[in-house]
């Protein structure tokens, strides 16, 4: 089952009859080492709580890093925290009290809630954004729900600002890697407004 393929179903999962996605959700599982039933069949694809644990059809003594798909969890080298803090926060300056990753325990009032981790401190409640869908990226590590909900932060901030540059960079082996929907989605834009982007595969 090659790419274009994919990408096919993908583009057109509306008009896929229930027979056909599960014919594409068992070709799609066979290709990449998958229960066919880790397939989901609204979306056709394998969420990252199957994918990283699953990869090696099952053995949980072996899950992918959900930083770098390249190597194991807990056997990757995150790095420096003082280094990434001080480009974060100094070199782009985003400074905030929360934490950045899972390298730092951030800030946390006294008194107040217990620790949490970096992903739990952020809390996307704009307009549109619901509780089931909250609840089930938390649940299976899936950001397309909350992705979906969210409005078009940087578009509106390029309409605001004419002269903002945008640079995406996406992991090759982020698990979470989203470049090739971020350049389809780009792609049906205005050329006002998708003119700044720069996306890169690191």
């Amino acid at each position: 089952m090659g790419h274009d393929r994919v990408s096919t179903s993908l583009e057109h999962l509306d008009g896929l009859t229930d027979a056909e996605r599960d014919k594409i959700a068992q070709e799609f599982g066979a290709l990449h080492r998958h229960a066919p039933d880790q397939v989901d069949r609204k979306t056709l694809v394998v969420h990252v709580s199957h994918y990283l644990p699953d990869f090696f059809d099952g053995d949980k003594t072996k899950v992918l890093s959900g930083h770098d798909t390249r190597e194991l969890e807990g056997t990757t080298d995150l790095g420096s925290a003082p280094l990434v803090d001080r480009y974060v926060r100094d070199e782009l300056g985003y400074s905030t009290d929360l934490t950045y990753s899972g390298l730092e325990d951030g800030y946390m009032p006294t008194p107040g809630h217990p620790r949490r981790s970096s992903s739990e401190q952020f809390y996307y409640n704009q307009d549109g954004m619901t509780k089931a869908d909250w609840d089930r990226s938390r649940k299976e590590g899936e950001v397309t729900y909350i992705a979906r909900d969210n409005p078009t932060w940087i578009t509106n901030a390029i309409r605001r600002d004419k002269a903002m540059q945008v640079f995406v960079a996406s992991g090759r082996y982020d698990p979470l890697n989203m470049l090739r929907r971020g350049r389809a989605a780009t792609a049906t834009l205005p050329a006002e407004l998708s003119s700044p982007y720069c996306q890169s595969l690191l």
